[in-house]
C-alpha cells in the first residue's frame, strides 16, 4: 500500500505540513478493508484510531426507537475516533466502508503521546472537529426548515460538490449511498426519501448511472433550493 492520496476537503491531513503528515502515517499499522465491513462498532471499547488513507467511510449511530442515522462520509486524511480516545469513552458510532479502504490503525496510546509531542497535530485535531462540528450544525438547521425533498436536494448537492466526478450525464457522485442511507442521513423513512428521488429526477435534478447518482447541473439543482423561502441550501 502507498501513502495519502489527495486529502478530502477539511480533513486532519489538511491543517498539517508534510512533516507532521509523514509522522502521523508512520504511527501505527497499515489495513486495507473491502466494501461492506464494519470497521468500529457502537458501544465497544476503544483501543484505537483509524486514519483513512483511501477510501471512504460511512459513520452511522443507532437512536431510541431502533433508528439509524447516518452522520457523516469520511475519506483520506481523516481520523476517526478521536473523541472517543480522549474521552476514554466506548464508541459513539459505528463506522462501515462504503469502497475498498486502505488506512492506518493507531494506537489510544500512541495518539495521546503524540497530541503532547506534537502541538502542530493538536492543533489541526481542534480545527477538524470545528468542522465537523459547524457541518452538523449547519445541516441540522437547514433539515429542520425544509421537507424531504429539499433535504435530499441539498444532500446530493453537497455530495456533489465535495465527491463529484464529471461524466457524460453530469458529475457522477462516486461514493455509493443507497436510499436507505439517504433517508438515514436526512432522518426520514425509505418511502418518503424514494417519493423524493422520484420527482427530483422528474424534474430532471437527478439521474443514475452504473448505480451511481448524477447530478447534471449544478445550478438547476441550487436554483431549486433556492426557491425555498428559507434561502439557500447548507453546501
Amino acid at each position: 500500500m502507498g501513502g495519502l492520496l489527495e486529502p478530502a476537503a477539511g480533513s486532519l491531513v489538511t491543517y498539517l505540513s508534510p512533516e507532521d503528515r509523514r509522522f502521523l502515517l508512520g504511527l501505527g499499522s497499515r489495513r486495507r478493508h473491502p466494501r461492506g465491513e464494519l470497521l468500529l462498532r457502537q458501544g465497544d471499547p476503544t483501543g484505537h484510531l483509524l486514519l483513512i488513507t483511501e477510501g471512504w467511510v460511512k459513520i452511522s449511530s443507532s437512536i431510541p426507537g431502533g433508528l439509524e442515522l447516518l452522520t457523516g462520509l469520511r475519506g483520506p486524511g481523516h481520523l476517526i475516533g478521536e473523541l472517543a480516545a480522549l474521552y476514554g469513552a466506548p464508541r459513539g458510532a459505528d463506522v462501515h466502508t462504503v469502497e475498498t479502504v486502505e488506512l492506518v490503525v493507531i494506537t489510544r496510546e500512541r495518539f495521546l503521546a503524540c497530541l503532547l509531542d506534537r502541538p502542530a497535530i493538536t492543533i489541526a485535531l481542534v480545527k477538524q472537529m470545528a468542522d465537523r462540528v459547524s457541518e452538523a450544525e449547519n445541516m441540522r438547521r437547514w433539515f429542520a426548515m425544509h421537507d424531504v425533498t429539499k433535504r435530499i436536494a441539498a444532500s446530493l448537492l453537497h455530495l456533489a460538490q465535495q465527491h463529484g466526478v464529471e461524466g457524460p450525464a453530469g458529475l457522477v457522485i462516486r461514493i455509493p449511498l443507497t436510499q436507505q442511507d439517504l433517508a438515514n442521513h436526512v432522518g426520514a423513512t425509505r418511502r418518503s426519501v424514494a417519493r423524493a428521488m422520484t420527482a427530483l429526477r422528474e424534474r430532471g435534478l437527478i439521474t443514475a448511472a452504473n448505480r451511481r447518482h448524477v447530478v447534471p447541473s449544478l445550478e438547476e439543482l441550487r436554483a431549486f433550493l433556492e426557491e425555498s423561502p428559507n434561502g439557500v441550501a447548507p453546501v
